[in-house]
């Protein structure tokens, strides 16, 4: 086991042709979180090999695959439902992305807002942004920089992470009504 990784690291595979498959090499690269430099799982260093596999399964999925053939109702039936399991799944979701990205776990969790069925309905291709900025405020939604400041009085987070998640203030357009 390399250096500085402990025994509960989880070792993954990679997926190929819609299976978990061991790479063609046993090198793994180990996944550090960046905040705390900790190993918090180790992946496949796949190789030329494992591409090519994962290349040949992709190509024949989508040539010879079903989902070619599948209508788009079909396939947005097929991606609310992956929507909905990621739903059901975002505090573990959350937790792994914000260890990805180095936030401490507290920050980052306000990028994945759980929407109720009533704002669900307002999205669609014609979506009034205005309307649904209020509908989500009068449901108790509040703005990231205001959540943000609440959990930096609370002693929950740092000025300085804050400011990693944020978007930059010039990145607005304040001079429009």
């Amino acid at each position: 086991m390399p250096a500085g990784v402990t025994a509960d690291v989880k070792t993954y595979q990679l997926f190929i042709n819609g299976e978990w498959a061991a790479s063609s090499s046993s090198a793994t690269i180990p996944v550090h979180d960046p905040a705390s430099e900790e190993v918090i799982a180790q992946v496949p260093d796949a190789n030329a090999d494992d591409v090519n596999r994962a290349v040949a399964a992709a190509k024949a999925a989508f040539e010879d695959g079903p989902w070619a053939t599948t209508t788009p109702q079909e396939r947005g039936r097929v991606l609310f439902r992956l929507a909905e399991k990621i739903r059901q799944n975002t505090p573990t979701l959350a937790e792994l992305e914000c260890r990805n990205t180095g936030f401490m776990g507290r920050t980052g969790i306000y990028e994945m807002m759980k929407l109720s069925p009533r704002l669900r309905g307002l999205i669609s291709a014609q979506l009034d942004l205005g309307g649904f900025a209020q509908a989500a405020l009068s449901e108790g939604m509040r703005p990231l920089r205001i959540s943000a400041a609440d959990q930096v009085t609370a002693g929950l987070t740092t000025v300085q992470e804050i400011l990693t998640v944020l978007p930059p203030i010039d990145a607005f357009d304040d001079t429009q009504p």
